[in-house]
């Protein structure tokens, strides 16, 4: 049985015109069911601002951010963007909402239209388009859906916000897998062009979300003779450490014992290359992103091709992404070791 949200469908033309009267509204819908499209046509007919918060086929900025922009002449004009790390929400959720918590702060223009990611059903789903939603407080919501799939925003009928639901267009298709990669990727090289290899003095730019460049340095030969075995760059702060070897990761129990730290984040040299990052300059705004060629410890130089000239922050993500042909090359994790 459908729910109540599902028995009248809007048409654009009632859509707009409420958009038009509204502070913020936000677009949901599962994947390929025309919410950019939609999106797209409310802001070539409205002046209006766009939050996309769509990492992994965003419509404005590149994929992995959250973008803040307008659209004139068919094209969308990113102004600010807040870098997340991934182009999937999953292991994402904090990052995502503080960027579309700070993306719809920095908005100082009305209507705000905010586009959200496919991701809605399911529990995992549910939870973030919710809390999404209950970060955003917009006066309008705009389901694109078929069935009830959304009918769980039913609730937020009962503090006020005003709901409207479309179906999806007839133009409207489902993507593969492959075009999703291939869009992606496209969307990477657009970023990067024109990009140089820019050496970064680790002293000079902060590091955020990683310990690195964050505690306290233990010298090589320190290690060396105290704990026995060879490590390229160790930090230690609090309870945490750390550890960079120049190939393979030394056993668990020995590096447990030797650090005395309750969480230890170890990785190879090598596993720093190609790690997406986001450049933040010094106002605190995103610069762009940029990929890790390699980083010298010795120099204390991190080596990063990039489009960004002004580096005050470097951002680590959770993504690989080969320079050549800008597909996902993998993951950024390290090896938890803990106490």
């Amino acid at each position: 049985m459908r729910a109540d949200m599902h028995e009248v469908t809007s048409s654009f033309e009632d859509i707009l015109d409420r958009v038009s009267r509204s502070r913020i509204t936000l677009v949901a819908g599962i994947s390929d069911t025309g919410k950019s499209t939609l999106v797209r046509r409310l802001a070539d007919e409205l002046p209006a601002m766009v939050v996309d918060s769509d990492i992994g086929q965003s419509d404005m900025g590149p994929p992995s951010v959250v973008s803040l922009g307008y659209r004139r002449e068919g094209r969308f004009h990113m102004t600010d963007g807040y870098f997340v790390g991934s182009v999937t929400p999953a292991r994402h959720f904090l990052q995502l909402m503080a960027g579309v918590s700070r993306m719809v702060l920095q908005c100082n223009r009305y209507p705000l239209i905010v586009n959200t990611t496919g991701l809605a059903t399911g529990g995992i789903g549910r939870t973030l388009l919710t809390e999404k939603i209950n970060a955003v407080s917009p006066d309008l919501i705009i389901t694109i859906s078929t069935d009830n799939e959304l009918s769980y925003l039913n609730a937020f009928r009962k503090c006020g916000i005003e709901i409207m639901n479309m179906m999806p267009g007839p133009d409207v298709r489902e993507k593969s897998r492959a075009e999703r990669n291939l869009l992606r990727g496209r969307a990477f090289r657009e970023h990067f062009e024109g990009a140089s290899v820019q050496s970064i003095a680790l002293q000079d730019t902060g590091i955020e979300r990683s310990l690195l460049n964050n505690g306290a340095v233990v010298s090589p030969d320190t290690i060396r003779s105290e704990l026995g075995f060879d490590a390229v760059h160790v930090e230690v702060s609090g309870d945490e450490a750390i550890a960079v070897f120049e190939d393979l990761v030394p056993e668990r129990e020995t590096i447990a014992l030797a650090f005395g730290t309750k969480v230890i984040s170890a990785y190879a040299a090598s596993d720093f290359e190609n790690v997406l990052v986001g450049i933040i300059d010094r106002d605190g705004h995103l610069s762009g992103l940029g990929i890790v060629k390699s980083i010298d410890f010795d120099r204390k130089v991190i080596n990063i091709l990039t489009c960004a000239k002004d580096f005050s922050v470097i951002q680590f993500g959770t993504m690989k992404l080969d320079p050549e042909t800008f597909a996902s090359a993998g993951q950024f994790l390290p090896s938890f070791y803990r106490a």
